[in-house]
């Protein structure tokens, strides 16, 4: 698990690429960024690779969950890393207050 910040965890992407998790961290903190400027009861945030060991033509499975005054999360799973880290943020997003 790695910690940006501190309430920001991402585990499970130790066998993605370097500069594909540089752009990870970047569009987790951007997300963070937005949501704990939105909602000041902001906590933490936790986004998870649950699957990574995949196979090359698995499909990425993110699970994004988000403390505020409760626990909100979703999963998605898409062939696109990007795809599935926006999706999983739209789908929380349409959780929220």
């Amino acid at each position: 698990m790695v910690q940006l910040g501190g309430n920001i965890n991402v585990d499970g992407f130790e066998t993605v690429s370097r500069n594909d998790f540089v752009i990870v961290k970047k569009l987790v903190g951007s997300f963070v960024k937005t949501v704990s400027d939105k909602y000041p009861t902001f906590k933490n945030c936790n986004l998870i690779l649950v699957n990574p060991e995949k196979e090359k033509n698995d499909e990425f499975q993110l699970r994004l969950s988000l403390g505020l005054d409760q626990e909100f999360s979703a999963e998605v799973n898409d062939s696109n890393l990007y795809f599935a880290f926006n999706k999983v943020c739209k789908e929380i997003e349409g959780k929220l207050p």
